[in-house]
């Protein structure tokens, strides 16, 4: 091996000391699923090294001359990559209650996926697997022969882990929090083939869109806010109000967006008296929120905006139509008639007073909506946590219950 590929070597021996060794959020060790979750990720980072190992050895047995320099910065970028990947998991400054809610996400859109939260750039959603891909995508030689790096990466893709980002500036900001929603059905998106069951592409053809991706992400933004409740639509309005953009090919522009909020908050505000008073003050302050950000981009691209008003009047019903077929409960059904109107006013009074409650996460955001002031996240990760743990100590009273309960033998016919 040479000196350039044993000083490859060399580095990869220390950064498998920094994956295997590195605890930086020592949080995670208090629960059981989320520390068992991060040290599963642990295991296929480390699986990534193997493989960027395996290159290394492949590639040391060939003769390379000219395409030695970019062999090598390949490896690097790999290590790179492994480094900032891992890092990005185990040094998140979110709190780690923060795993809660989105497993409160994962059971309410009867989703199986496994994930871990990362920090990044931006709220979006990838994959361990689909790092290591996007790398050798990129590699500008031939992969080398021989090696046994396709059998590690079949390996990755079979334990992989779906990575949900925050954008890193809001990791004390849970108002935004709820945004982890819409990774969650990216997901769901694709293994229920919600694009065939919500006609995705007869509206896409309806309104003339060349590219549907910016039409997927308004569904998914629908199937969020109908399921998660008003909460939803303040969080992506605050957050695009913080960072607005242009859009892009894939996510309509900030005014389109905001509209296709308004077109729900519209449809459930007409529905507001047929909650509780508290439910139905929500329901008007998300309206003037969502509001107050569009009106100061209501000009731009009105085309867009009317095509996203058609999405909305198109996907509505069947969205409504999957959930019911899913038996999943809306915001909206979980509201009608002043359902959970105590714990709307429990929860609000708790928060006024700052004394953290066990409470139902669709309660709890909702209910932060109509804050005058900023909550703490460490009030809502408080909260987070009474609820997670109260609903586990419930699972296990239920289990001994049930593993008490007489055994009654069936009667037979004569």
């Amino acid at each position: 091996m040479s000196a350039t590929f044993r000083e490859v070597s060399l580095s990869l021996d220390k950064l498998r000391t920094i994956v295997q060794h590195n605890d930086r959020n020592q949080a995670f060790g208090a629960y059981h699923s989320i520390n068992t979750s991060v040290e599963s990720s642990r295991e296929l980072y480390l699986q990534r090294i193997d493989v960027c190992e395996e290159y290394l050895k492949g590639f040391s047995q060939e003769k390379l001359t000219n395409s030695l320099p970019a062999v090598v910065s390949f490896l690097r970028e790999m290590e790179a990559g492994i480094k900032t990947g891992f890092l990005e998991i185990v040094g998140a400054k979110i709190p780690v209650e923060a795993y809660f809610l989105v497993q409160y996400f994962h059971d309410l859109t009867k989703s199986k996926n496994r994930f871990v939260l990362a920090e990044g750039r931006a709220f979006e959603s990838g994959s361990v697997y689909e790092e290591v891909r996007t790398e050798l995508s990129d590699l500008p030689v031939p992969l080398p022969q021989g090696t046994q790096a396709e059998t590690l990466l079949l390996g990755i893709k079979n334990e992989d882990f779906l990575k949900i980002y925050y954008e890193a500036l809001m990791f004390d900001s849970p108002l935004t929090w709820p945004l982890f929603l819409h990774e969650v059905f990216h997901h769901t998106y694709e293994t229920d083939k919600l694009e065939e069951v919500l006609q995705v592409h007869k509206v896409q053809n309806e309104i003339g869109a060349a590219d549907g991706d910016w039409v997927k992400e308004t569904v998914i933004d629908l199937l969020a806010c109908a399921l998660f409740g008003p909460s939803y639509s303040v969080s992506l309005s605050e957050y695009h109000e913080g960072f607005p953009g242009g859009g892009t090919i894939s996510h309509p522009s900030h005014s389109a967006r905001l509209y296709g909020l308004l077109q729900f908050l519209g449809d459930i505000y007409k529905r507001k008296n047929e909650t509780s008073s508290i439910v139905g003050d929500i329901i008007e302050e998300s309206f003037k929120i969502v509001e107050s950000h569009w009106v100061g981009h209501r000009r731009e691209k009105e085309e867009l905006q009317k095509q996203v008003k058609v999405v909305y009047e198109r996907a509505y019903p069947l969205i409504q139509e999957y959930f019911r077929r899913m038996k999943l409960t809306t915001f909206i059904a979980s509201v009608a008639d002043g359902k959970d109107a105590q714990e709307f006013a429990l929860t609000t009074k708790y928060i006024t007073y700052g004394i953290p409650r066990a409470t139902d996460p669709r309660i709890l955001f909702n209910s932060l909506v109509i804050q005058k002031e900023s909550v703490s996240p460490h009030y809502v990760a408080e909260c987070l946590k009474k609820w997670y743990l109260q609903e586990k100590w419930q699972s296990v009273v239920n289990q001994t219950n049930l593993a008490k309960s007489p055994i009654v033998p069936r009667s037979s016919s004569s």
